[in-house]
C-alpha cells in the first residue's frame, strides 16, 4: 500500500465516522408519539393544524385523509420532525400515520 493510499484511509476513517454518527441522530430526532387536540385547515389547500397543549404541529398524511376530520378533537400517531420557527412560534412537522376521531367537535 503506498503512503498516499494509507493517508487517504486514514483519513476517511472520521469522515466516515461522522456520517455514521450524523445518520443516528437523524434517526433520533424522528419518535412515534401520539397526540391529541383539534384539526383544522391550515393556509394552504393540503395543510392540516393540530394545537395541542400550546403547540403547533403541521400534519401531513399520505394514507390518512385528514380532510374529512377539520373541525374534530382527533387522535393521531406518528412521527414529530425538528420544530421550524414560524410567525406564531416553533412549529414541528408531524407525519401521521393514524388517525382516532375522539369527539364530533373541538372544545
Amino acid at each position: 500500500m503506498s503512503l498516499l493510499t494509507r493517508t487517504a484511509a486514514i483519513l476517511a476513517v472520521p469522515f466516515f465516522a461522522t456520517l455514521l454518527v450524523n445518520a443516528g441522530s437523524q434517526t433520533e430526532k424522528l419518535s412515534d408519539v401520539t397526540l391529541l387536540g383539534c384539526l383544522s385547515q391550515g393556509d394552504q389547500p393540503k395543510q392540516f393544524i393540530m394545537k395541542s397543549q400550546d403547540k403547533t404541529y403541521i400534519l401531513r398524511s399520505s394514507s390518512v385523509n385528514l380532510a374529512k376530520h377539520v373541525g374534530q378533537t382527533v387522535s393521531v400517531s406518528g412521527s414529530l420532525k425538528k420544530a421550524e420557527t414560524g410567525e406564531t412560534g416553533q412549529v414541528d412537522r408531524f407525519k401521521v400515520s393514524s388517525l382516532s376521531k375522539v369527539s364530533n367537535s373541538c372544545q
